[in-house]
């Protein structure tokens, strides 16, 4: 994409799921190029300038340790504009009259010098212009060996060079050795003499020719759309047209383009601009969430938005302690919304850290303690996980010494808990590492399905507030940091009810 951005960062490219990757390109009037990348997590109202190296601090000044770049320089090189210059014999069709000599044979002279040709501006060719001289040349007959001979040229000589066409009252020419036809005055370049030439040399009918574009030929290329006052020019081969003066592309323009070339459909959306009715781009396996609105980078609705049906979500979690003491356990709940079964054999709950690395006990739901009521026992569902709407999965992480294990399972949890977090024998790590960790996220066959901001969590734990409420009940919870959160301290046995904790949000 083309940098549009005066400050150095690109435009919004869309939505970057786990595990993907993205290179930007930073370039200055130097010749200097930095792989850079601007990450936004709140739709651009604010970014985190990436570099080679991780996060840049001071996007305003270079830091080698931060960023790599590489320098490039252009070499100047004037071969190829028909001008000679010095050090060069010849330049397009322009020779030094010296260079214009037959080295192979002596007595050879050159026949054709149609066939002489400019290598790399330093070397005239003429091997296969060259030849030995015609002895009847000028005896006013075409004998054997000549291509025409003074004023009779035969009609099959009569052919003008490719790329050029014939023009009005042609005067044909026989060359001073017979061996070819001076075509100067009889053929003209088809490319640029302003007309549409049907019949070209050795080449297709021209589509234009410079400005004179016919309406047929005035079509946006796929993917763009026409400019306020647009400019038609041909292209520099006439085949077809330039359509830079004309045509735009449509994706990026922000505008929300209703007709684009090559499209049975317009624009969805351009940047943060969307059509009215997003819903109806989402099929019928899945639903369309407004929290998850974004636009890719072909002015398509982004994926992210159309959720499945059955979609889960952390819903709640909570830190829980004995009677006047610190917390010890922690538990969470894992919901499906939706209107039909999910397995959740290949989903895997990641904790992670302030740098985004993840913890090491990190486990995928088949790793972890499954209670059996959970996992149907026969039939095509044998050993899978399935979880059924509105019937939270609920996974706890208890202390693993005998006493406060059988505290927390006889009073608190009551045998509640589907799934522990088991690493080996100790079970306790949540809370004993709860300053690690910055989020726990859920994936499912590798895909982000949400998150829980720990965090911030550990801070109202820490102060002694009420984390969370139910900000939106008339909405389906398709994303936990929206709509539901109940994470409250319970200093006490009778503030838990675990009656209530998991009690799913459904409609």
């Amino acid at each position: 994409m083309e940098w549009t951005n005066p400050d150095g960062y690109d435009r919004y490219i869309g939505t970057l799921r786990n595990f993907e990757s993205y290179e930007g390109f930073w370039r200055d009037e130097q010749g200097t190029y930095t792989v850079d990348a601007c990450i936004s997590f709140d739709n651009g109202g604010t970014c985190t300038y990436c570099g080679p190296n991780g996060v840049v601090l001071d996007y305003e000044t270079y830091h080698s340790h931060e960023r790599e770049t590489l320098t490039v320089t252009y070499a100047e090189n004037n071969c190829g504009d028909g001008i000679i210059e010095d050090g060069e014999v010849c330049d397009g069709d322009k020779f030094l009259p010296e260079s214009l000599i037959c080295y192979y044979k002596e007595g050879q002279i050159i026949l054709n010098p149609n066939k002489v040709s400019c290598g790399s501006c330093n070397d005239t060719i003429t091997n296969t212009a060259c030849g030995e001289p015609l002895p009847n040349c000028n005896g006013q007959k075409v004998d054997a060996g000549e291509v025409c001979d003074g004023s009779h040229i035969p009609e099959e000589a009569r052919v003008c060079p490719k790329g050029q066409t014939v023009v009005d009252n042609p005067q044909w020419i026989c060359g001073d050795t017979c061996a070819y036809v001076d075509t100067s005055k009889a053929c003209e370049v088809a490319c640029g003499n302003g007309k549409i030439d049907t019949v070209v040399s050795g080449m297709n009918a021209e589509i234009c020719d410079g400005t004179n574009v016919p309406e047929a030929a005035r079509v946006c290329p796929k993917g763009m759309v026409l400019k306020d006052n647009p400019v038609w020019d041909c292209n520099s081969t006439c085949s077809g047209i330039d359509a830079t003066r004309a045509c735009e592309g449509a994706c990026g323009n922000g505008k929300l383009d209703a007709v684009v070339s090559g499209s049975n459909t317009g624009e969805v959306c351009d940047g943060n601009l969307f059509t009215a009715n997003l819903a109806s781009k989402c099929n019928k396996t899945t639903t369309y969430d407004e929290t998850r609105k974004t636009c890719n980078s072909k002015c398509n609705l982004d994926r992210a938005a159309c959720v499945p049906n059955a979609h889960l979500v952390f819903d709640e979690y909570a830190f829980v302690s004995k009677p006047d003491s610190n917390a010890e356990a922690f538990a969470m709940t894992i919901n499906l919304y939706g209107n039909s079964s999910f397995d959740a054999s290949g989903c895997n709950v990641s904790f992670i850290d302030t740098k985004g690395k993840i913890l090491d006990f990190s486990a995928s739901f088949p790793v972890l303690s499954i209670g059996q009521s959970r996992v149907p026992d026969s039939g095509n569902d044998k050993g899978k996980l399935i979880l059924n709407p509105c019937e939270p999965l609920v996974i706890c992480s208890i202390p693993s010494d005998e006493a406060t294990y059988k505290y927390f399972q006889d009073t608190v949890f009551a045998d509640k808990c589907d799934a522990s977090i088991a690493i080996g024998k100790s079970t306790d790590f949540v809370v004993k590492r709860m300053n690690d960790i910055a989020y726990v996220q859920l994936t499912c066959n590798g895909n982000y399905i949400d998150y829980i901001d720990f965090k911030g969590l550990v801070k109202d734990y820490k102060a002694k507030k009420t984390h969370g409420k139910i900000k939106a009940s008339d909405k389906r919870p398709w994303s936990s940091d929206e709509t539901v959160v109940h994470a409250n301290r319970f200093d006490t046995d009778d503030a838990f009810n675990i009656d209530t904790f998991a009690k799913p949000i459904c409609k």
